[in-house]
């Protein structure tokens, strides 16, 4: 009697447990890392799986809020553990105190475990793993045990993930191809062995996406699908210091029927995802220390979106009809150039000050764009400068913005840099000078571009002379870009030719900027673009 009594109490107290327990609910997510993509590889290498994700093309019902000037952790090196640590915890380095590469294992990881930890613990049924394929990843724990951990090479991890995603509910995948191809060969469009790395991540990423689509319940499921990069690159590296541009500047995307559409309001981060899907499965992240947002509410709307070329044009410069008066000490008008007739910079030639330009008036904001075409050789025994609007001299935190080509990577501006080539400093408030990484050194015509748009986010973008359009970005910096000094090209040494130079009190898109560099190719210059 005192058994059967046992017995049925037993059975009162499962039931009651599974009465309260939560239920698994119709929400899913799929979390995507593809190691070393860099923003603007998308744009030139062939993935027209995630273009679609991007532009809310992936299944109907599906929209998607998107950035392709996302930013990595800010308070460690642009290393892979770091960013992997806070793609899975949604906190900065200063929590899970992993500062660098090959100390994952020491991580604090039980206060702020991955968040694939808080969803099983929430739904006991939920069907949760991490596939990963650098081995450092898998010290990132959970602290519920039936999160399923699984490390293989990227082609069998992508496999084991699609085969777990056919009745699974919670994944994240962490892809090592694209990094393995930037080591190799450098993270530029213009390799072709990083291109084809990129190329592939996207067949695997549509491989993943159609499993989710096949599913048998999929109509009734509620998915989130968020892709990012813990960090972009440089040459065959990806940096030591956090916020450097190239190495800093992801993409990222998330797809959901809940967001709404467009590019990301303000700065996203790595660490906001998790955030994201905390939120997405009902749970609060910033109960979990969570340091992240959660992303998709907000949307950046351009206000110049729509608006034509000419609008907040304030100087348009081409040096045709330029004669000698008009014109710096050794200092000339060539019969060529970017478009038809150039300045060219001889050895010792003084700076060229653009006229008017100490008269130009910019927003409070700081909301600017300064466009032009350059060409110099690859190598100087100085440090050229290329256009300033504050003097060389000043401290590296004064408002105003020099771009420099320094040959052995000793910039004036960042005497701990140590990269060869362009480099873009720019004040910022409270000392906090901005120094964005080097493009390539080219000895051909380059495009170049510098904007602070209305969303707070400052573009450097290069248009190279094999066709292929880069750009990198940092944003909530507080750049001050802007001094209400002249602007003046050359210096330092510089010899070369400048031409077509533009000025707007406006920040413009990438879009435009790209296509004033694809016009500019074709032989069309600025002033006729802005009719």
């Amino acid at each position: 009697m005192n058994k059967l009594i046992s017995s049925s109490v037993l059975l009162l107290a499962l039931c009651c447990t599974a009465l309260f327990a939560d239920a698994l609910p119709p929400q899913k997510v799929l979390v995507i890392m593809l190691d070393g993509c860099r923003a603007d590889a998308i744009f030139n290498a062939n993935m027209p799986n995630i273009r679609k994700l991007a532009s809310g093309q992936w299944q109907k019902g599906y929209k998607a809020a998107y950035s392709f000037y996302a930013q990595v952790v800010t308070d460690a090196p642009t290393h892979s553990a770091p960013n992997h640590s806070s793609l899975a915890t949604g906190v900065k380095a200063a929590k899970h105190h992993v500062l660098r590469n090959n100390v994952t294992k020491y991580g604090n990881f039980k206060e702020y475990p991955h968040f694939l930890s808080h969803l099983a613990d929430k739904y006991p049924e939920l069907k949760a793993a991490f596939f990963y394929v650098w081995p450092e990843s898998g010290c990132i724990t959970s602290n519920n045990p039936r999160v399923v951990y699984k490390c293989a090479d990227d082609g069998a991890v992508v496999s084991e993930a699609a085969k777990f995603l056919t009745d699974g509910d919670a994944v994240t995948i962490y892809i090592n191809l694209p990094d393995a191809g930037g080591h190799y060969g450098g993270y530029y469009p213009h390799h072709a062995y990083y291109m084809n790395t990129l190329a592939q991540c996207d067949e695997w990423i549509g491989k993943l996406l159609d499993t989710i689509a096949k599913r048998k319940n999929f109509a009734n499921e509620d998915w989130l699908i968020c892709l990012t990069a813990d960090h972009g690159g440089y040459f065959t590296s990806h940096g030591h210091k956090s916020n450097t541009g190239m190495g800093s500047t992801i993409p990222l995307i998330v797809s959901s029927k809940h967001v709404k559409p467009g590019r990301l309001a303000g700065t996203p981060y790595i660490f906001d995802i998790a955030p994201t899907a905390m939120k997405h499965f009902k749970l609060d992240p910033a109960a979990r220390g969570m340091d992240g947002k959660v992303l998709g509410d907000k949307i950046f709307v351009d206000p110049d979106k729509d608006a034509p070329l000419k609008k907040g044009l304030q100087s348009v410069t081409s040096f045709t009809g330029f004669t000698a008066g008009d014109l710096p000490r050794k200092c000339a008008i060539q019969p060529y150039g970017g478009m038809a007739e150039c300045l060219e910079f001889k050895a010792g030639a003084e700076p060229f000050t653009l006229k008017g330009s100490e008269k130009i008036k910019f927003p409070a904001s700081g909301n600017f764009t300064l466009t032009f075409w350059a060409k110099f050789p690859r190598q100087s025994a100085e440090d050229p400068v290329l256009v300033s609007n504050k003097s060389t001299d000043a401290d590296a935190n004064a408002p105003g913005f020099v771009l420099y080509a320094a040959r052995h990577g000793n910039h004036p501006f960042c005497k701990d840099c140590r990269e060869k080539g362009l480099m873009l400093n720019v004040g910022g408030k409270d000392g906090n000078a901005v120094n964005l990484s080097p493009f390539d050194r080219s000895d051909n015509w380059n495009f170049y571009a510098i904007t602070l748009d209305a969303n707070g986010t400052l573009i450097w973008a290069n248009g190279a002379p094999d066709g292929h359009f880069y750009y990198m970005s940092l944003s909530d910096a507080e750049p001050q870009p802007v001094s209400g000094q002249a602007i003046k090209f050359g210096g330092q040494g510089f010899t070369g030719c400048i031409d077509d130079i533009a000025v707007w009190n406006r920040g413009l898109s990438r879009e435009q900027l790209e296509m004033i560099y694809r016009k500019g190719r074709g032989g069309k210059e600025i002033s006729k673009l802005v009719k």
